[in-house]
Formats: structure tokens, sequence, C-alpha cells
């Protein structure tokens, strides 16, 4: 069971009745449950982690200044006028 993949493997053919022994056989049908369970609860988790980010950054940015300024700034920053005030910006923040 210690392998990933193949003992995900073992424990459905002993849950579906690949072994004589009736302890082994529920040991792999409980064992395929908790992983049902488990996986609901990462999904659940994760779904409402995804959805407290989006909504932070929904009410972050919903002013509309920020995707305009921020477009400009990567616009201005690949031509060499762009890059040279960008320069010129952060040394003077600097010193």
């Amino acid at each position: 069971m210690a392998i990933p993949l193949a003992g995900f493997i073992i424990t459905i053919v002993w849950a579906a009745g690949g072994t004589q022994n009736p302890h082994r056989r529920n040991l792999a049908r409980g064992m395929l449950v908790f992983m049902l369970i488990a996986a609901v609860l990462y999904a659940l988790i994760f779904a409402v982690i995804g959805t407290l980010i989006a909504g932070l950054f929904t009410q972050i940015f919903s002013n509309g200044d920020f995707p305009e300024d921020f477009s400009h700034f990567f616009n201005d920053m690949y031509s060499f006028d762009g890059m040279a005030a960008q320069f010129y910006t952060i040394r003077a923040l600097l010193l």
C-alpha cells in the first residue's frame, strides 16, 4: 500500500473480491471509502479557498483604474524609452 499507484490498484482489486480473506476485503473497502471522503473534503476546501481568493482579487481590482494603469506599465516597459524612464524612476526612489 506504500507505493501510490500500485497500492490504489491493489486496494480496488481486494475491495472487489480479489482476495479470499474477508478481513483484507473489508480493510480495502474501508480504505476506498476513506479515500473518497478525503478527496471530497480536499475538493471542497480547494473550492472554498479559491472562491475566497477570487473574491479578494475582485474586491481589490474592482475600481477599474489598476488594470488600465498596469497595461500601460507593461506597454512602456518593452520600449527603450519606457525602460529608461522606469530606470530613472527607480533610481530616483532609491537615492
